[in-house]
Order: structure tokens, then C-alpha cells, then sequence
């Protein structure tokens, strides 16, 4: 059965471990090119650089996401009217998926607005997170009233979502 954890990407580790095993190489290169009396700066540079990038490449081998599948949530979102708010927390706690239908056809706001956040697996669509938010947008900025919790919801709920962002998306 699907959930969401961490697991392990074996594409991740070996692109971190090549990243290290190239600067490792040239970094070496560039010392023995010091002890002739030549100082390649671009090339220690470059070395450290890619050095520092594959070490932090290996802090994402442990990527969180669907554990049967094995890639990352991919995140969607849509906005509805502030007024929405506790109606769209109060269905995500829920768990009702036909009672985001009703929310779909309200009329959008493009400063106050509730926000649906939702990151499920992009494979199978079985597991997923969801997460409502009030949000002002200012012209510049878009400041965070209220957050509701982020909730598990199963495979119908990410299907009806997934249907009410394409749907709000045409609006």
C-alpha cells in the first residue's frame, strides 16, 4: 500500500557521488599542477564549487514522497474567495471531495483569497497532503493570514481536487 515517507533515490546518490568524484579529480589535478609551479585558480575554484554542490546534492537523497512509487508529491494549488476559507479547512479535515464541487463555481478574488494546497504522487495518485490557506496579496506581496492543518487524503480526494483545480483553472 502506498504512503508518504522518505526513501531512497539511487539517481540522486549518484549524481551527488559523481559531483564529489569529479571535483575529487580535478582538485587533485590542480595540486599536482601547483607543485610545478603553475597556481590554477579558475580550476581549484571550479573543483571546490562542484565539490560543495555534490555534498549538498547528497542531502537530498532521502527525498520525501510516495514510498511505493518512489518519486516526490508534485504540488498543485487554486484560490477561492477568502469567505471560502473555513468551508475549504473544514472539508480537507473532512476528507470530502464532493464537497470541494460546491466551492469550485464560486467566483474568484484576486487580492483576499483561500488557497487550496495540494501535493500528491504524480504516479498513482493514491496518497497525497493537502492544506488550506488564507492568503492577502497587496500588489507586491502575498502575506499568510491563517493556515489550516496539513492533512493526509486518500486517492477520490486527490481525483476530485485535481478535477476542481483543472476546473478553477478555465474560470
Amino acid at each position: 500500500m502506498a504512503s508518504i515517507g522518505r526513501f531512497f533515490s539511487v539517481t540522486r546518490a549518484a549524481l551527488a557521488l559523481g559531483l564529489v568524484g569529479v571535483s575529487a579529480v580535478l582538485g587533485a589535478r590542480s595540486l599536482t599542477q601547483t607543485q610545478s609551479g603553475d597556481l590554477p585558480v579558475g580550476a581549484l575554484i571550479l573543483a571546490a564549487s562542484l565539490l560543495l554542490f555534490g555534498l549538498g546534492m547528497l542531502l537530498t537523497v532521502f527525498p520525501y514522497g510516495c514510498s511505493r512509487c518512489r518519486v516526490k508529491l508534485q504540488e498543485s494549488d487554486t484560490t477561492f474567495p477568502v469567505g471560502c476559507y473555513e468551508r475549504l479547512n473544514q472539508t480537507l479535515v473532512q476528507g470530502n471531495g464532493p464537497a470541494l464541487w460546491e466551492l469550485r463555481i464560486e467566483p474568484k478574488d484576486e487580492t483576499h483569497f483561500a488557497k487550496l494546497q495540494l501535493e500528491y504522487c504524480p504516479r498513482c495518485q493514491q496518497v497525497g497532503r493537502a492544506q488550506a490557506i488564507s492568503q492577502h496579496h497587496d500588489g507586491e506581496f502575498v502575506n499568510t493570514r491563517q493556515q489550516g492543518p496539513r492533512v493526509a487524503v486518500d486517492a477520490e480526494f486527490i481525483a476530485t481536487a485535481l478535477e476542481v483545480v483543472r476546473k478553477r483553472a478555465l474560470l
